[in-house]
């Protein structure tokens, strides 16, 4: 796994988690040696960066996924240890393309609005506040198994996780729905278990904050 971790500080001092210091913290931290470390090392390694584009910091990334799953595929111990460092990686990365996705690229890797059910809506609307689960319509531990098998260079990585990462919140019964189906870690069938569960997502990411937005605020940001 050193090479992994040599990569990670190459790219944190290049500036690629300059606006997501506390992601990095954890997906260093999830390393043993490095449990101490704190968001402001981060943050002060890329003290001096080049970088001028958000696109600049998810080349980075990619390059770091890359070598982390070269690491992962050289055996199944490392591919454990070094799951929750990929999961905080793509954490950024999934920002990035939803801030693509409703033009507001000026975020760059910086949450901003995100995908949610169609029922979360519904709720808001009816003046309620939804128990919300936050997770990845594709699962990570499938994003990371054909991952392994499939990227090998950070173009792959890039057309992968274009077409597969999506973070959405959804209800806590819709989770359910998923746990009684077996799906929160798999895909279904066909290959989409939102389907199989029956949840929709609303028609376009919305600035939503768990326990404290409302549609006023959705509708303040749309």
């Amino acid at each position: 796994m050193q090479k992994t971790i040599d990569k990670f500080f190459e790219v944190c001092r290049a500036g690629a988690f300059i606006n997501n210091p506390s992601q990095a913290q954890r997906a260093i931290r999830s390393i043993d040696g490095y449990q101490k470390i704190k968001s402001k090392e981060i943050r002060d390694l890329a003290c001096i960066t080049n970088l001028n584009k958000p696109i600049e910091a998810i080349d980075l990334l990619l390059q770091l996924l890359v070598v982390v799953l070269v690491d992962m595929r050289q055996c199944h111990e490392n591919e454990k240890k070094l799951s929750v460092l990929l999961r905080e990686v793509l954490s950024p990365i999934g920002c990035y393309f939803t801030n693509i996705d409703t033009n507001d690229s000026d975020k760059g890797t910086k949450a901003f609005k995100v995908y949610v059910s169609k029922n979360i809506i519904s709720l808001l609307e009816k003046g309620e506040k939804p128990v919300v689960i936050f997770e990845h319509k594709v699962p990570i531990k499938v994003m990371r198994e054909e991952m392994i098998l499939n990227c090998h260079s950070p173009e792959s990585v890039f057309e992968y996780l274009k077409n597969n990462l999506k973070g959405v919140y959804i209800t806590k019964n819709e989770d359910q729905t998923l746990n009684e189906l077996k799906l929160t870690a798999s895909r279904s069938e066909n290959g989409d278990r939102y389907t199989a569960a029956n949840i929709e997502l609303y028609e376009k990411p919305v600035f939503f904050r768990r326990g404290q937005s409302s549609m006023n605020s959705i509708r303040k940001h749309a």
